[in-house]
């Protein structure tokens, strides 16, 4: 993991742990180290997935039994599999999805936590920062996505349109 001092703070039995859901079914994900999972890691959270690394394809295969048994605290997700995920109820003895703790990451233009690699990734970091540890990362998400999106699009959002960034983001 590369430095960051905010996630120094963040240790042992604070982190939280956390399952990324990947795929049409949620049951693809990516281990610690990988660079789909940079930003995870970057803030400080505890990546549940105990898979194997494949490299820069990524998307490892798991089965059910596996997340139920790695029982994440919290689950970020693609957005085709967000609903999914909280209406099947396979997965209903999780603890994330019993603490309605299970995000869809948000993703425009482009994804703000994986796929493709870009400039999104930074304001991903204070997202899934303010989400995991709002302590640590006290940012106010709409207004650092509205500058962010000013920064690097030129374009000045409307409330409306950070409520749809946002939703089922944990945001605004």
């Amino acid at each position: 993991m590369r430095f960051n001092p905010k996630a120094k703070k963040i240790t042992g039995d604070k982190k939280v742990r956390i399952y990324y859901a990947e795929g049409d079914d949620g049951l693809q994900t990516d281990p610690n180290g990988s660079r789909h999972t940079e930003v995870l890691d970057l803030v400080g959270g505890d990546n549940v997935a105990d898979v194997t690394d494949k490299g820069s394809r990524g998307l490892t295969q798991v089965s059910l039994e596996q997340v139920l048994a790695w029982d994440p605290d919290l689950i970020l997700s693609w957005s085709n599999c967000y609903k999914k995920i909280k209406a099947d109820p396979k997965w209903k003895t999780i603890k994330a999805i019993q603490d309605n703790k299970v995000y869809a990451v948000p993703s425009g233009p482009f994804n703000w936590f994986d796929r493709p690699p870009s400039v999104n990734r930074v304001l991903g970091l204070k997202w899934l920062g303010n989400l995991l540890y709002p302590e640590v990362y006290d940012y106010d998400i709409a207004e650092e996505v509205r500058e962010f999106y000013k920064m690097f699009y030129h374009y000045d959002l409307t409330d409306e349109d950070i409520t749809f960034l946002l939703k089922d983001a944990g945001g605004k």
